[in-house]
């Protein structure tokens, strides 16, 4: 359980959007969060707040719960602020995150996390862990999207009962149709195989929007919808399915604060 714990948080997606793509979705455009690439946060049109909660294969006070807001500090740069939580009574972690965004030029921009963990559960157990995530993001063209990130690279802690894994994915992201784009993605995480994740976004209006995506390492498939209320209020309904562990559904709800 508690490899499990560990893995999911630096790892799993901490949004609908991201959660719907199995995990991935990091060279989006329109995807603004930090977990998934502090580098979104260099492109905000404005703050944002956003929760998110899934139940793992069903299995009763299993689940994970995250709240996190973008901040847009300036034309070229944003703040994110979030809080994890993810596990049950027997075994649980918290992760607090710092992430900053700032544009590079006007298609690229780079991206940095600070990340503090704390796990705790019976017999008084606790350990924390301090690591930092990385990330790039550039349009080659109005078409085509090209991402780079580095979830823990270095390792800070030498404690190895409480050591999170090292995570490098490099995405694509292929706007194949005016209202179609192809998601492509390698996830090398530490002692794991290459996972290869293929997504499809289909825009079907412009407050709704569908995606589905295929996971070969972990043998997993993903589907969402996500819709726009009142132009400010996105809910973000998804599924991810796991061929031997079963189904874990997740909702999420986003907030794009009014400009003055």
């Amino acid at each position: 359980m508690q490899g499990f714990c560990q893995y999911s948080l630096n790892s799993y997606a901490h949004n609908g959007k991201s959660f719907a793509l199995g995990n991935g979705g990091i060279a989006l455009d329109n995807n603004f969060n930090h977990n998934v690439n502090p580098a979104h946060l260099a492109f905000l049109a404005g703050h944002q707040i956003e929760v998110f909660s899934t139940n793992y294969f069903f299995v009763k006070n299993l689940f994970l719960y995250s709240a996190n807001m973008q901040y847009k500090i300036g034309i070229n740069d944003g703040l994110g602020i979030q809080f994890i939580h993810d596990g049950n009574d027997i075994l649980n972690q918290n992760l607090f995150q710092l992430s900053y965004g700032r544009r590079l030029g006007k298609a690229s921009g780079i991206g940095l996390s600070g990340n503090y963990t704390l796990a705790s559960g019976v017999e008084n157990f606790s350990q924390s862990s301090v690591d930092f995530n990385f990330g790039l993001y550039h349009q080659l063209k109005p078409y085509l999207n090209i991402a780079l990130t580095a979830r823990n690279p270095f390792p800070l802690n030498n404690n190895s009962n409480f050591s999170l894994p090292s995570t490098f994915t490099l995405g694509i992201l292929y706007k194949a149709y005016k209202n179609v784009s192809i998601m492509t993605e390698l996830d090398k995480t530490s002692y794991r195989d290459i996972d290869v994740r293929v997504g499809i976004l289909y825009n079907v209006a412009k407050q709704l929007e569908l995606y589905s995506a295929v996971s070969t390492g972990s043998k997993k498939l993903s589907a969402g919808v996500s819709y726009i209320l009142k132009n400010n209020i996105e809910i973000t309904t998804a599924i991810q399915m796991h061929q031997v562990l079963g189904i874990s559904p997740g909702i999420s709800l986003k907030y794009k604060i009014p400009k003055n």
